[in-house]
């Protein structure tokens, strides 16, 4: 993991990242096949998801709300608040680039029961 100082960096096309401390970035590749899921789950800090292949569920607790997202669409997960799910509900397999923004040591994901209230 690529560990950030809180100093804002500049980062390419002139973009900043304010954060409220150091945080590790870690860019990852996640497959999905066929009805493939994460499961219920929060993220420490917000990742980034960029569809690169197939087309993806993103479930979301808050609202029992699912929104699909295809190839060079980019969704965000919002850190340790936004319970969701991501699933693959095609015939054919779906891929992902995912950049995670977390505290310097967490963990990427953390597993958390369904809610009650969005049944799938």
């Amino acid at each position: 993991m690529h560990q950030l100082t809180h100093r804002p960096p500049r980062l390419a096309a002139g973009v900043e990242l304010e954060t409220r401390g150091p945080i590790d970035v870690a860019t990852v590749h996640v497959t999905f096949q066929p009805g493939g899921s994460t499961g219920w789950h929060v993220h420490p800090g917000p990742a980034l998801v960029t569809v690169k292949t197939g087309q993806l569920a993103l479930h979301r607790a808050k609202g029992c709300r699912a929104r699909t997202f295809h190839p060079g669409q980019t969704f965000i997960e919002l850190g340790p608040k936004d319970l969701n799910l991501t699933r693959n509900e095609t015939s054919g397999v779906a891929e992902t680039v995912v950049t995670f923004l977390l505290p310097v040591g967490a963990p990427i994901t953390v597993d958390a029961p369904a809610p009650k209230h969005c049944p799938l």
